[in-house]
């Protein structure tokens, strides 16, 4: 049997901040950092699918026994502690917190990567491409690992987070190559930022072509639509110019009035 480990380094201090074991994991691997998450996908020779494993690294110090049957008011503190430092240092910083769950793909994943924005506003998405020769924008809230297993609380559904389910099914919505494939799928797939904050710029490249489109993972926030009525924008701009002007010289004269009574 196969097996693959997952070593995270912190390069400043060569620490290890996170490793990992996956029984029956081959490849092809690719692993792709979004802020906090990694995630790692892979081929599982027992099941014979696709899967990904998600990582979340949370900053933060439990007590040993913190949680558990004897955690004591010395826990509590030791956490706060850490909390109210206002410095960091990755020599003395405690190691991360980790969630970690794992997800099922429909596809065989030859490349992947992340959406990137100008300004890092917009959420990012993971986007893969396929052994098909499909490129796919899958949402990041489909794979985080802190999807509950049961139903999500209130506090859980303001994060947006659903209940967990193992199968991630692609959505063809958000396929960026449309009705093209790329011929033995891509290796490669770079994204980088475009003048609107709301779309990144995704490049996938094949053995013989090409294929470059964009991705929007929020919608398309600062873009007006096509059909949008410009005329009636103007006319509600220009009264509104009229109005605020109309009002200051109303009120100028009302103080011209009162100061000679």
């Amino acid at each position: 049997t196969s097996r693959l480990e997952v070593h995270l380094l912190d390069t400043i201090s060569s620490k290890l901040l996170y490793r990992s074991t996956i029984h029956n994991g081959s490849g092809p691997v690719s692993t792709v950092l979004i802020e906090n998450n990694i995630l790692v996908i892979y081929w599982n020779q027992l099941t014979k699918r696709t899967e990904i494993s998600s990582v979340a690294l949370f900053e933060g110090m439990i007590d040993k026994t913190g949680m558990t049957p004897w955690a004591a008011k010395s826990s509590a503190s030791v956490a706060a502690k850490h909390i109210g430092n206002t410095k960091f240092s990755s020599f003395t910083a405690p190691l991360p917190m980790t969630a970690q769950k794992t997800y099922v793909l429909p596809r065989t994943i030859t490349a992947a990567t992340a959406t990137i924005t100008q300004q890092g506003v917009a959420k990012k998405a993971l986007v893969v491409g396929t052994s098909g020769g499909q490129v796919y924008s899958v949402d990041r809230m489909l794979v985080d690992p802190r999807r509950p297993m049961e139903s999500p609380t209130v506090s859980e559904k303001k994060d947006g987070l659903l209940k967990y389910e193992p199968f991630i099914a692609f959505n063809y919505v958000d396929c960026a190559t449309h009705n093209y494939s790329l011929v033995e799928g891509p290796h490669s797939i770079i994204s980088t930022s475009s003048r609107l904050e709301s779309s990144s710029i995704v490049l996938s490249v094949g053995r013989l072509d090409l294929h470059f489109n964009r991705v929007i993972p929020s919608m398309a926030f600062d873009l007006l639509s096509s059909d949008f009525n410009y005329p009636l924008l103007t006319i509600i701009l220009s009264a509104l110019f009229a109005l605020v002007v109309w009002m200051q010289r109303a009120l100028a004269a009302k103080k011209k009035a009162r100061s000679w009574q």
